[in-house]
């Protein structure tokens, strides 16, 4: 998907779970960054739910620098 003229990622359970361990925050820090709940993070990680476009855009951004 682009943005703005920028590629966003698609993010995956795993590609969620991975970046956050990465920045070694809690699920509670890292749904702060991106405007949503711990339980949000856990069911993204966990493939129950995806992340928004807004949210896929923030964690691009985030990743990307």
């Amino acid at each position: 998907m682009l943005y703005m003229g920028k590629l966003v990622k698609d993010w995956t359970p795993k590609q969620i779970k991975k970046f956050r361990k990465e920045l070694s925050i809690t699920q509670t820090k890292f749904g702060e960054m991106v405007g949503v709940g711990k339980i949000t993070v856990f069911q993204w990680e966990r493939g129950e739910r995806t992340p928004s476009k807004t949210a896929k855009i923030l964690l691009s951004r985030i990743e990307g620098g």
